[in-house]
């Protein structure tokens, strides 16, 4: 289960830092 969270939290912060960068560009 921490697995889990740790990736949850991982693809998170990504699909953030995604959509910041091209709302930036």
């Amino acid at each position: 289960m921490r697995t889990v969270d740790d990736t949850k939290k991982s693809l998170g912060s990504l699909i953030f830092i995604d959509l910041f960068l091209t709302r930036h560009t």
